[in-house]
């Protein structure tokens, strides 16, 4: 065994993000001192970089970050479809986002447990929750062929 999976007081939701904070987080950089080992920080997700920097000083060296990176390319592909939206003739759109939101809400088993329950919560939780509930669908091959479009 090489590391201990740990939350080192980091974490986020639907909209809000808790930031690193060194000082709460001593006890355990100071016990793992005497080990061979690291820790896996689970939900390091957002952070800013001083706070990676310090996560990895203090011992927590393998940062599990995912939502983060999906989160980007959603963020990446609705510029995208807002710019379509603008530029290209309706017939010739991808309809890419109206077809996301369609499947999610036709297979919602990657969000319903998770995602508030109001429909205009739902929709916006869907659309932009920090947890991107989005990067479950992106291989779904109606998702692929719009945003290929």
């Amino acid at each position: 065994m090489i590391a201990i999976v740990v939350q080192p007081g980091v974490e986020f939701d639907h909209s809000n993000i808790i930031h690193y904070q060194p000082q709460e987080a001593q006890p355990l950089a100071q016990w793992i001192e005497n080990t061979r080992m690291v820790y896996e920080a689970h939900s390091t997700d957002y952070q800013t970089r001083t706070a990676y920097w310090e996560l990895v000083r203090d011992h927590f060296a393998i940062l599990k970050v995912g939502p983060a990176l999906t989160f980007a390319l959603r963020e990446a592909i609705f510029a995208l479809a807002q710019i379509e939206q603008e530029l290209i003739a309706p017939e010739n759109r991808s309809g890419c986002l109206a077809v996301i939101e369609e499947v999610m809400l036709d297979e919602p088993q990657y969000w319903k447990n998770i995602i508030r329950t109001g429909f205009n919560d739902s929709l916006l939780d869907i659309r932009y929750s920090l947890s991107d509930r989005i990067r479950y669908y992106w291989p779904h091959s109606r998702i692929k062929i719009a945003s290929k479009r």
